[in-house]
């Protein structure tokens, strides 16, 4: 993980971001273990800090607290991670109908330059990552949801995120993940709600049947 300093202003807050970030972008993979030591040395804070952004990843299940071993990145059972995309289909099919029929194309064309850069950086770096995620919680941001809606969503693109790395590693995955953005970029241009629909399902369910096939996961 590449560290910087923190300024001593917002401590607390920093040190959340820039654990979930690394979370988020794949610098902490799923199982990971997460030494608080480690974390004040390179940040340059104290424990308290390091210790609170553990516990707020916790509550958000970024972040698992064992006995006796300490706390660990997420890591989902086969169980878990069918869960998760099962929900997730459900929430971001809702979430795109409703931005195919309200967002504007000016608006469009700004989720579809985050799958142009996507095809400009290297699959296997935190740019990479990152876009993969603001892109999916663009469509919910578009979608005039209430708050309540994309914090789900945005919770469950988090959990995901843990493990996504398994994915990203895959031959192919990154040109399979670019074309099928398109699929449903396009879909959205087109005021389609079925075809958006069925382009999420088929996005979401190719990269869970990979991750799953992949055998890391129990």
């Amino acid at each position: 993980m590449n560290h910087q300093k923190i300024q001593p202003t917002t401590v607390a807050d920093s040190v959340y971001l820039r654990i979930k970030n690394a979370i988020i972008i794949g610098e902490l993979k799923a199982g990971e273990h997460l030494v608080q030591e480690e974390f004040t040395k390179d940040l340059g804070v104290s424990r308290t800090p390091v210790r609170d952004a553990f516990r707020r990843l916790e509550s958000e299940g970024l972040v698992v607290n064992r006995p006796y071993y300490g706390a660990t990145v997420f890591m989902p059972s086969k169980e878990q991670v069918l869960e998760i995309y099962e929900i997730r289909i459900l929430i971001e099919q809702y979430c795109a109908s409703r931005t195919s029929k309200v967002a504007t194309d000016d608006e469009l064309k700004t989720l579809k330059s985050i799958n142009d850069r996507m095809a400009e950086v290297s699959p296997s770096s935190k740019e990479y990552m990152q876009l993969d995620f603001e892109f999916h919680k663009h469509i919910g941001e578009l979608s005039g949801c209430t708050k309540s809606t994309l914090e789900i969503l945005e919770g469950l693109l988090n959990k995901s995120s843990s493990f996504k790395s398994i994915y990203y590693s895959m031959v192919g995955g990154s040109q399979a993940t670019i074309a099928m953005h398109s699929d449903i970029v396009e879909a959205l241009f087109n005021r389609d709600e079925e075809a958006v629909k069925k382009a999420i399902a088929d996005h979401l369910n190719h990269v869970l049947n990979r991750v799953i096939s992949s055998n890391i996961l129990v």
